[in-house]
């Protein structure tokens, strides 16, 4: 977060970090200017978002909630009095407004909820609410950049949090539902089966471990863990004990786990032993034939895409030409074809949508993924057969004004 003077141009730097990269109010300012609430962490590389308040001279934080918003689309909004802050809660397939005291006392109180994702969010003068209510249509995109032939499939919304390809032809996905989130598998026909035999929650991100291994994270009564699955049978073959890095991948040979932490790149043996630094990153994507990574930089120039050996040579930057940049979200895990070309997610001036794009490291283009700039194209990988795979998520949204009950009548 900063502070800036638009007269001066001066600008401050605060100790005020969010995890969300898109979307939604992360910040706003109570009344008199001097405060301001957000959800995040007070550091680059926090465990957890909690709802902050900061004082903007000093910088100094307090919580005001240790676990309200932290399960929302991180939206804020401070009431007309100053007292509160208003944020979205998401618990199990209900999203809600939720009320916190500006005192830190954290007497919750629910105001609102709604079946449909609320994604925006204003408070007037006289306490009306305000909301965007958003909806994704999806579509399952396969897309052969050889012959030109794309695949348009309608899916359910459980694709938007991916949609990675096993060898056999299967499309992993996240489903959530009464809160509980759960990796299925999805045939080219038939409804959407479990895949990992377990009774906790599994979540994306997957990745390949070799070739008959996928691997997730597990939350159960034994914490977090990360766990290696067979494709074919979905049993559990082998497990890291608390392991809680959101961004991995694993090796071609299967010996080897990547994963990110305190934005630097590291591997460690799938057997267990000491991990190793091998770089700076943000998120990483192997390459097939097990020689180098293709990790992600996030600086203050912008995003950058780096060439890792993974045999002790130096590294070099991946350029990138024309006018599109690359999105801050992560490279997936299968975002690498075995000639070298890699998908990333980019930004154009010209449109809202972040679209997937083809770069060709040798050239530094970029080749746009049909249907294009008109969707948000999420968790882009190659499958087996050489074709893009990816989901192409439209949008559809309404406002909505919720006015506060008058007092009965005595």
């Amino acid at each position: 977060m900063f502070r800036y003077w638009p007269e001066t141009g001066r600008l401050d730097t605060l100790p005020a970090y969010s995890s969300q990269v898109q979307g939604g109010r992360l910040a706003e300012v109570f009344p008199g200017g001097k405060e301001a609430t957000f959800v995040g962490g007070t550091g680059p590389f926090m465990a957890r978002d909690t709802l902050f308040s900061i004082d903007l001279e000093t910088g100094k934080t307090r919580v005001l909630s240790a676990t309200a918003g932290a399960n929302g689309p991180r939206e804020v909004t401070v009431t007309p009095d100053g007292r509160a802050v208003l944020v979205v809660d998401i618990v199990g397939d209900e999203f809600r407004v939720v009320s916190v005291p500006r005192d830190g006392s954290d007497r919750r109180t629910v105001l609102l909820s709604s079946t449909a994702a609320i994604l925006g969010m204003s408070v007037g003068p006289d306490g009306s609410i305000f909301v965007d209510q958003v909806s994704r249509p999806v579509e399952l995109i396969r897309y052969a950049p050889k012959t030109g032939r794309l695949e348009r499939t309608p899916s359910p919304e459980t694709f938007v949090r991916g949609a990675f390809p096993l060898p056999d032809g299967r499309l992993l996905a996240l489903q959530r539902s009464g809160g509980q989130s759960k990796v299925v598998a999805y045939a080219q026909e038939g409804n959407p089966t479990g895949f990992v035999a377990t009774r906790g929650q599994t979540y994306f991100p997957v990745a390949s471990l070799g070739a008959d291994r996928t691997i997730m994270r597990v939350s159960d009564t034994s914490g977090t863990s990360l766990v290696a699955a067979f494709n074919a049978t979905g049993q559990i073959a082998a497990r890291v004990s608390k392991f809680g890095y959101p961004r991995f991948a694993g090796s071609p040979d299967g010996n080897t786990l990547f994963f990110t932490d305190s934005g630097a790149v590291w591997s460690m043996p799938v057997a267990g032993g000491e991990r190793r630094r091998l770089g700076d990153g943000t998120s990483m994507a192997p390459d097939p034939s097990g020689r180098y990574l293709v990790t992600q930089v996030i600086r203050a120039g912008g995003v950058q895409l780096i060439h890792l050996p993974l045999d002790g040579t130096a590294p070099h930057e991946i350029p990138i030409k024309g006018g599109m940049s690359l999105s801050v979200l992560q490279l997936t895990p299968n975002a690498v074809a075995p000639d070298g070309r890699i998908l990333v997610e980019v930004v154009s001036r010209a449109s809202f949508f972040w679209p997937t794009a083809i770069l060709d490291p040798a050239t530094g283009t970029l080749d746009i993924v049909p249907p294009g700039r008109g969707y948000d194209m999420a968790w882009p990988g190659w499958d087996a057969q050489g074709r893009v795979v990816t989901v192409a998520l439209g949008l559809q949204s309404s406002l909505w004004r919720f006015r506060p009950e008058a007092p009965p009548r005595p």
